[in-house]
């Protein structure tokens, strides 16, 4: 699982250090990428069990609490965890055969776009 997951880091990583705006972050960029795509995948598949809302946020709570709820609860430990097991070092220094970086983006680019519209129809 830890190979698969460093993969997919990779390939962000390597989509987001393409771009000049992001080329500085693209480790942190790739890290958030993935944490969103596993968070849509959590809704969706929380989507099928409940009709109640997602995780603590069925609440009376003003939008800005939900946000920090989201931000503290979720994305801040998700990044911090994922940063610690797989450190920027470890992702930089992944080599992979051009065909199969090809052929991965293009499964991941598939597998994106289906899971926001499984989540947008859920």
């Amino acid at each position: 699982m830890r190979k698969f997951i460093s993969f997919i880091l990779y390939l962000f990583y390597r989509y987001y250090q393409g771009g000049r705006s992001t080329e500085s972050i693209a480790y942190e960029s790739a890290i958030f990428a993935l944490l969103a795509l596993i968070f849509f995948n959590v809704v969706f598949v929380m989507s099928l069990f409940t009709s109640s809302g997602i995780f603590f946020l069925d609440g009376d709570d003003p939008r800005w609490v939900q946000y920090l709820k989201i931000g503290f609860g979720i994305v801040l430990p998700g990044f911090l965890i994922l940063r610690l097991l797989f450190p920027k070092s470890h992702i930089t220094n992944l080599t992979y055969d051009d065909q199969v970086i090809e052929r991965g983006g293009w499964i991941l680019t598939l597998y994106v776009v289906t899971s926001f519209i499984l989540v947008f129809f859920s």
